[in-house]
């Protein structure tokens, strides 16, 4: 075989197994969006995690990926949401600046908000939030 043709098959096959990007919006499995808005400039910034690992942050209304995520830690997320009964979870509190957690799936969307201190946040859900910002900033 020449070089040429070694090249054309490595390149051939390289193509084969890169897989495609499925977004978040586009998305019909289990996944969870995270982030915060508000403040003086208004901002949100929101992560969105799939449940096959990938990560991404949301600019503007584009979203952008970060990175995968182990699959052993993410199972272990997806399975809190239901140990916590975070789709239960009646928590909508907005304020100047919230946090939010919103549990999508092809049946439904569950949102908690927090932020307004009117309502008392559980231990359970600002440690769910914070291992997910861990995410992000690892």
């Amino acid at each position: 075989m020449t070089f040429r043709s070694w090249i054309l098959i490595l390149v051939l096959f390289s193509i084969s197994c890169t897989g495609t990007k499925v977004l978040p919006s586009e998305y019909t499995k289990p996944r969870i969006a995270f982030g915060s808005s508000g403040g003086i400039a208004n901002l949100t910034t929101e992560y969105h995690l799939l449940d096959n690992g990938a990560l991404f942050v949301k600019k503007d209304d584009a979203f952008e990926s970060l990175r995968k995520v182990d699959l052993q830690r993410t199972s272990q997320i997806f399975s809190n949401i239901d140990f916590l009964g975070l789709k239960s979870a009646a928590l909508k509190d907005p304020g100047n600046m919230t946090q939010y957690l919103r549990i999508i799936s092809d049946e439904s969307t569950h949102e908690i908000a927090w932020g307004g201190n009117q309502k008392e946040v559980s231990k359970e859900i600002t440690i769910f939030y914070q291992t997910l910002m861990d995410l992000v900033n690892q």
